[in-house]
């Protein structure tokens, strides 16, 4: 016990304390410790004896580091394979401690946009924090368990922490600085499901107890999966200004943070309670435990093997054999030289086969013997077999040479080789192959190649004296040329058929422009759209490579304004790297060896115009982005203003960039607009199996202060990344040269609708093609090559007209002509008063209609007038006629003919009384000429019949009468008026 004393000049005594609480020293004392030995590896049995009261903890460290075994005085080592010291202390009395590290009462977290234990202003976060040994004793902690943990909550976070978890580590007293500490350095101590503190202290009790021993500072790293709805700046806590001593990473993305790797650092380290119950040990007392050599057990295996090839291993026992040979691990290990019935773990086998598509070295582990029992002989043995890669390729960059030039030839799988097992031949045929001299490694540099020196490369893969693999690059060496590329044409709108012939190990690409452009066809043969007009198109030769826009992602989810996004909102300035795997983009159909010549995003939300925004690039081994930034970039597009604008946004690349077709590309954006604050823009964006996004974030930086950070204000890694679409373009191709896809006039033929017509006889038909403006050359059926054509017969005829273009166009018309019937009632006429004039059309038709109203084919008239007659024939053709019928004056009459005989056969004859005669013709009936007398005498020539007519005419008409006379002799005749 102890109390106080308080003297005045030393002499005086003014106040006496009350004693103390009762202060317990003890001595747990040294124990007596008794070796172990055994033969070959395995476990060692050590023993010690404690003092009086007290208990034993076994170490494997004279200091630092917790007890491999609390309690008891014997202990089984784990398994050594060569003799070993551990450690046995002596421990005695037990009390609770709770250590409080930081006393400032300052409070910061999700209000203030920095993270900490209940920091909820990013969705999820991982975080470590230190706290020193000299800390931990001097706020009355010390050797013993940890059994709680509290931090003060002083502002509650609005939303629940999911899959909360606390783990802790010790590292060294002598560091002062936190890395961050991995998984295997940690033990989790805490889970919550669903974590909502409340205000004040909060004590969270371990479901394990972590063992401290003073020595060692203590790491605690808290983290959670992503908060749901969304962030919140809320949830704060008590802290202690402390630098170095607080690392962290945080997102917005889906998932967890617990595994992740934190590089940005805080000095708001939070205030601590720890719950321990603190004990007494004495010091460490080191004790022995000693491994023998054991018969050697010999063994025979191969150093190398082929992929999926069966490699044996074969045991030769001692003379005393060990009663069990067995082998770990089990994977890939078989007891049958057909490597078809696994290895059971466990068993003894002295002869094992192993079989695995697995590249690179498999190490397995023989023990021969028990090594857990503590009596007894063992013997451990370490088998290496290296597995070379399999399904091996050659991949060239540049995939074809063009005009002149080397080529890099690198293995895929690119790493994985035994040493000294590559060879690199060469062959003009491919037949015979020779070896190129130090051409080793996986990769292979060609000589410069020009144009007609293609040649074949060869990898020899071996695995000791078997040949693995063989694959073969053959390298063209192209100049491509365009020997010839006709214009062409069509005759119209339509599609126009283009061709070219190439030359130089080239094939056509065929363009719209006549510069710059992503090609609309390839091959020989070019079939235009559907043109309207003459339009040019352009062609080259090209010689390999390719070009294009791939998209790498899927771009199935949107991003925040402050996350994957390179336009991220709440800071100054933006630095981000993204990670893009290899093998996306083969997945993608980007080739080995594509020049990368734009970059686009496409942007769900713009507007904002990002100040000085530059992108970088290179080629990386990394698989996933670190908790660093990736140092060694290229800058491809020199620093620009950009204004976002919903939909693709494209960045042309200033410098192409060349993927080598095996690594994994790194993409670099960066920008600031000099201030505290900047408004976000999203994009379309994915999540990936693996860290492939870094955000960095700092505010009133240049923009190319920005871009040269290595270490913002603000830090997070993600496995969201946003879409990107890549233009690449390696072509080997000639000039472009114009072909022009002519739209060539028709002619335009017609004629007119077909023809159904009655008509005259004789008449004709006149057919017209038309007058053509291109001069037009004219063929119709029957071979004629004038422009009309007449015809006079029902039938088709048709014509084609080629105009000087060739174009050629043609026309039917089916002609029918039906004939008129043929309808003549004669001239005009004029006839004497009271004569019946007969009106007779022709007996064409078979239907008649005059004007009269009668329908009969004649008719007589009796008065002057017009007369029209229609006459319809069989054909259903309608022809008419009219005369104009004059009646003027009298017709001419005479009383009869008087005939006097004057002699032998001669006759005078008169007209008897003649009426309006004002012309007289006598016909005698024999044939002689006729006589215009008025009283003419005839002589017949002989007897006989005769009709004697006498026509008459008068002013107005005609008119005729008739006398026989027979003629019997001389004196005798007959006279009679008919």
């Amino acid at each position: 016990y102890f109390r106080a004393v308080v003297l005045c000049n030393a002499t005086t005594t003014i106040l006496t304390s009350s004693a103390s609480n009762l202060v317990n020293v003890n001595n747990p004392g040294t124990p007596t410790v008794t070796p172990g030995t055994r033969c070959g590896p395995g476990s060692v049995a050590l023993s010690a004896t404690a003092p009086t009261g007290s208990t034993l903890n076994w170490y494997a460290a004279p200091t630092g580091g917790l007890p491999l075994q609390a309690g008891g005085t014997t202990f089984n080592t784990p398994y050594i394979p060569v003799t070993t010291n551990f450690y046995v202390a002596a421990g005695s009395g037990t009390s609770a401690a709770t250590p409080q590290i930081g006393t400032a009462t300052t409070t910061t977290g999700g209000s203030g946009f920095v993270p900490g234990p209940y920091s909820i202003f990013f969705r999820r976060s991982t975080m470590q924090f230190m706290y020193t040994s000299a800390e931990m004793v001097a706020a009355g902690g010390g050797n013993g368990t940890i059994n709680s943990i509290a931090f003060n909550c002083t502002g509650v976070p609005l939303y629940a922490m999911p899959n909360y978890r606390i783990s802790i580590g010790v590292v060294p007293s002598t560091q002062t600085t936190l890395t961050w500490q991995p998984a295997t350095n940690l033990t989790q101590v805490y889970l919550n499901a669903s974590y909502l503190p409340a205000a004040g202290w909060q004590t969270l009790t371990f479901a394990t107890p972590f063992n401290y021993q003073v020595g060692n500072n203590i790491v605690v790293q808290i983290c959670w999966d992503q908060i749901q709805p969304t962030f919140n700046s809320s949830g704060d806590h008590q802290y202690t200004t402390q630098t170095g001593r607080f690392l962290y990473t945080w997102t917005d993305a889906a998932g967890s943070s617990c595994g992740e790797v934190g590089t940005s650092t805080s000095t708001n380290l939070p205030n601590v309670r720890f719950g321990m119950t603190l004990g007494c040990e004495g010091a460490r007392v080191p004790v022995q435990a000693a491994v023998t050599a054991s018969p050697v057990v010999a063994r025979v295996s191969p150093p190398v093997v082929c992929n999926n090839a069966v490699a044996t291993i074969t045991l030769t026992p001692p003379s005393a054999p060990y009663p069990t040979y067995t082998w770990t691990p089990i994977a890939n290990l078989f007891t049958n030289a057909a490597a078809t019935t696994p290895y059971v773990a466990g068993t003894s086998a002295t002869t094992v086969y192993m079989k695995t598509a697995n590249v690179g070295q498999q190490t397995y582990y023989m023990m021969a013997g028990n090594p857990a029992l503590t009596t007894g002989c063992t013997y451990a043995d370490t088998v290496r077999i290296h597995v070379q890669p399999g399904n091996v390729k050659i991949k060239a960059q540049p995939d074809t040479i063009c005009v002149t030039g080397s080529s890099q030839l690198k293995l895929d799988t690119i790493a994985g080789y035994f040493p000294g097992s590559i060879q690199w031949q060469t062959s003009a045929n491919g037949v015979t192959y020779t070896d190129i001299p130090g051409a080793t490694n996986t990769t292979y540099n060609t000589p410069v190649l020009s144009f007609g020196q293609n040649t074949y490369y060869r990898a020899l893969i071996k695995a000791g004296t078997a040949i693995c693999e063989t694959p073969v690059k053959y390298m063209v060496v192209a100049n491509p040329t365009i020997l010839s590329a006709p214009d062409s044409f069509n005759c119209g709108p339509g599609t126009v058929t283009l061709t070219a012939v190439t030359g130089g190990n080239g094939s056509a690409v065929w363009y719209q422009n006549a510069t710059g452009g992503l090609p609309i066809g390839s091959g020989g043969t070019f079939v235009t759209p559907f043109l309207g007009a003459t339009t040019s198109y352009y062609v080259s030769s090209g010689g390999g490579g390719a070009a294009g826009l791939q998209a790498v992602g899927a771009g199935n989810l949107t991003s925040t304004t402050q996350s994957e996004t390179p336009f991220s909102a709440g800071w100054g300035g933006s630095k981000h790297q993204y990670l893009i795997r290899a093998t996306e983009l083969t997945a993608a159909g980007i080739p080995s060896g594509a020049a990368l010549n734009s970059l686009a995003l496409d942007v769900v939300t713009g507007g904002t115009t990002y100040p000085g925004f530059a992108i970088s690039m290179k080629n990386t081994t990394t698989a996933a982005l670190p908790a660093s930034y990736e140092t060694g970039v290229t800058e491809v597009k020199a620093p620009a203003n950009h204004t976002t604008t919903p939909g693709i946004n494209t960045f042309t690349l200033t410098t192409p960039f060349v993927w080598d077709g095996v690594s994994n590309i790194l993409i670099q954006t960066c920008w600031s607009n000099q201030t505290a604050n900047a408004v976000g823009s999203t994009v379309r964006s994915n999540t990936t199996t693996f860290v492939s996004s870094r955000r960095g974030q700092s505010d009133n930086q240049t923009p190319a202060n920005m871009c040269a950070t290595t270490a913002p204000s603000l830090t997070s890694n993600t496995s969201q990344r946003p879409k990107f679409i890549l233009g690449y373009d390696n072509r080997c191709e000639s000039a472009r040269e114009e072909v022009i896809a002519y739209i060539r006039p028709v002619p335009v033929v017609d004629l007119g609708n077909d023809i159904n017509e009655c008509v005259d006889q004789g008449q004709a038909e006149v057919l017209d093609a038309g007058t053509q403006p291109n001069g037009g050359q004219y063929l119709w059926d029957n071979g004629t090559t004038s422009q009309v054509r007449a015809v006079t017969e029902t039938g088709e005829y048709y014509v084609t007209v080629t105009n000087q273009f060739t174009c050629k166009d043609s026309d039917t018309i089916n002609v029918i002509l039906r004939r008129n019937p043929v309808v003549e009632l004669g001239n005009d006429t004029t006839v004497c008063n009271g004569v019946v004039l007969n009106l007779n059309p022709g007996n064409d038709g078979i239907e008649y209609f005059w004007n009269t109203g009668q329908t009969t084919q004649n008719i007589n008239v009796s008065s002057a007038g017009t007369y029209s007659v229609f006459v319809t024939n069989g054909q259903g053709c309608t022809k008419s006629d009219t005369i104009v019928v004059d009646m003027q004056g009298q017709l001419p009459t005479i009383q009869g003919i008087q005939v006097t005989n004057n002699g032998q056969y001669t006759f005078t004859f008169n007209a008897v009384n003649p009426q309006n005669v004002v012309g007289i013709e006598w016909d005698f009936g024999d044939g002689s000429p006729h006589s215009f007398a008025v009283s003419p005498t005839h002589t017949y020539a002989n007897d006989g019949n005769y009709v004697v007519i006498v026509y008459l005419s008068s002013t107005c008409g005609f008119d005729s009468d008739t006398s026989s006379a027979h003629i019997l002799g001389i004196n005798q005749m007959v006279i009679s008026k008919e």
